[in-house]
């Protein structure tokens, strides 16, 4: 038993990876949130740049030869702005 007592040859590897491993999972924790956060905000101004695009769209009416074709356009509100509704309008009638 006094053998057994004063054998120190695994305690201290045993110490060592405990503590290995509690800082590798501690920075793994920082590391994955700070990766969520990168991410998120990427996702974000991805977003906001898909939002200020304008799909708005205007042409004339043409004649000639005896043939008339009405002009058209659409205005693209920006997102958020809900006293104005997105709608078409036929001009030159």
């Amino acid at each position: 038993m006094a053998r057994l007592w004063h054998d120190c040859d695994g305690g201290i590897l045993t110490t060592e990876l405990l503590l290995v491993t509690s800082v590798l999972v501690g920075t793994m924790g920082v590391g994955l949130s700070s990766f969520r956060e990168a991410v998120t905000g990427e996702f974000s101004d991805v977003a906001n740049a898909v939002s200020e695009l304008s799909q708005s769209y205007r042409y004339p009416s043409v004649d000639g030869l005896g043939a008339h074709t009405a002009g058209s356009d659409y205005w693209d509100y920006r997102d958020g702005n809900h006293t104005a509704a997105n709608h078409c309008i036929i001009v030159g009638q």
